[in-house]
């Protein structure tokens, strides 16, 4: 597994190698100013306030709080989030499940500190949490449990050449590309996270290398208990290169090791490795990310032979609301569980959350397309909507539900058609620290649901969100 995993970071790395530049610009001495808070959602260790050590740019009342010169080479930012979320859902899990309908509460509460000494070649970034939930039937550790660590940081920054590189140690949020395979998970009320240890090289035209050794973090219920799964084992790179203006090309591959997993009712050591390309772009009239991937390897003693698709294809509207017309065309290849081959795409820590808050799809064994529909009537107000249909891409495997947790009564008969989500959401942000959101999906479900006993689904989700 480990030559494997090094041959998959080598072809990565030698690509990127041979794209770097020769030379690039110098470091700017006068980063663009971040807008500050970032808005919900990002990683707060991706806001740039070096800017603030000029007394004349810190305009805002909080500055005071969120910056602290500390000499000459040394700063240090402080800041907080909050948010509260009611979730209301009807027949959870297709109504399979022990329960008919789930309403319940939300917390979660963030405080991090930003430390740069000797002008940001050593960086130290630590942020708590508090996650609560109160009313849920059958709640999960990430939905809340207690207070622990959400990231705990040091960076080593230093030239390379020509180009800017970062050496990352320690728990660490992770997203790439749009989060078909790595992403933060921010619908959920604890979002994702990473040990281990992720090294960037940034080059001024664009140009960038990403590796990572990490091992996802298991989540438990109670005080700092949350912990990395010693039983797995990631490693991978992730390349970015620039085309043309407003268009780029990332290449990346990951191996992931598992000592023991129980997949479609057998168990057995995993080592599966993904490959993927994703074009992306933003010009006047389009805006598009297309990943495709494949994966090999082995799980127990059945080879692994699966790929999948993940794409958003926008086209701009000519109005002064910001709206766009856009297609989804998802895939997640699957097949028959009990071959000596298992074709079922597993998209590892994929980004489920723009399928709806309901939380019955994943991008395994699955075809799903639809239109959506945004705008933004006002400066501070952003609608959403989406129609994305669903059908099983094999129909000798299961219907799955996120976390590829098969849903019972759908392997075994031939219907393909899964269902169709109806969804609608928006967001007011009244001020740059608020931000208020409205979800609502209705999911219409079909033969492949039916013949197992399963029923429409609908939830309703509204956030609050507050930060500094």
């Amino acid at each position: 597994m480990y030559k494997t995993a090094i041959a998959l970071a080598a072809g990565a790395i030698s690509l990127a190698g041979a794209t770097l530049p020769a030379t690039a610009q110098a470091q700017s001495a006068n980063p663009p100013e971040s807008p500050r808070p970032l808005p919900q959602g990002p990683s707060r260790w991706a806001a740039d306030y070096r800017f603030l050590k000029d007394p004349a740019r810190r305009t805002e009342p909080l500055d005071a709080v969120r910056f602290h010169d500390l000499g000459p080479s040394a700063w240090l930012v402080l800041g907080g989030d909050m948010r509260y979320t009611h979730r209301t859902i009807t027949n959870p899990d297709f109504a399979l499940g022990p329960f008919k309908d789930d309403s319940f509460m939300m917390q979660r509460l963030q405080l991090h500190a930003d430390l740069h000494l000797f002008d940001d070649a050593v960086r130290a970034f630590l942020q708590m949490q508090n996650t609560s939930t109160w009313g849920a039937k059958l709640p999960t550790p990430r939905d809340g449990n207690g207070t622990d660590v959400a990231q705990a940081f040091v960076d080593v920054n230093f030239t390379l050449g020509d180009t800017r590189s970062t050496v990352r140690v320690g728990r660490q949020e992770i997203l790439f590309g749009q989060g078909a395979l790595f992403n933060i998970g921010d619908l959920r009320n604890v979002r994702l996270a990473f040990d281990g240890v992720r090294g960037t090289v940034k080059a001024r035209d664009g140009k960038r290398l990403d590796l990572v050794a990490l091992q996802p973090i298991v989540y438990e219920d109670g005080a700092m208990n949350n912990r990395a799964d010693e039983d797995t084992q990631i490693y991978g790179a992730y390349g970015t290169l620039p085309l043309s203006t407003g268009t780029a090309l990332d290449v990346y591959a990951f191996t992931r090791h598992i000592e023991s997993r129980l997949f479609q009712g057998v168990a057995g050591e995993e080592d599966r490795h993904t490959v993927g390309v994703r074009y992306f772009g933003n010009t006047e009239k389009y805006k598009w990310t297309w990943d495709v991937m494949a994966q090999a390897g082995e799980h127990a003693d059945r080879d692994i032979s699966a790929w999948g698709i993940r794409s958003l294809t926008q086209y701009k509207l000519d109005t002064p609301f910001k709206a766009a017309l856009g297609v989804h065309f998802d895939v997640g290849s699957g097949g028959k569980p009990t071959g000596s081959t298992s074709r079922t795409f597993d998209g590892l820590y994929p980004k489920n959350g723009e399928y709806g808050i309901a939380g019955v799809t994943t991008q395994s064994n699955i075809i799903l397309t639809g239109p959506s529909f945004i705008l933004s009537p006002t400066p501070t107000t952003y609608v959403h909507m989406e129609v994305l249909k669903s059908w099983r891409q094999s129909t000798d495997d299961f219907v799955y539900l996120p976390g590829l947790r098969p849903v019972a009564g759908t392997r075994g008969n031939d219907e393909r058609a899964i269902g169709t989500a109806y969804l609608v959401g928006g967001r007011w942000t009244p001020s740059q620290n608020i931000a208020i959101d409205l979800d609502l999906q209705h999911y219409a479900v079909d033969d492949a649901i039916k013949q197992a006993g399963g029923k429409d689904v609908r939830s309703a989700e509204f956030r609050i969100s507050a930060s500094f």
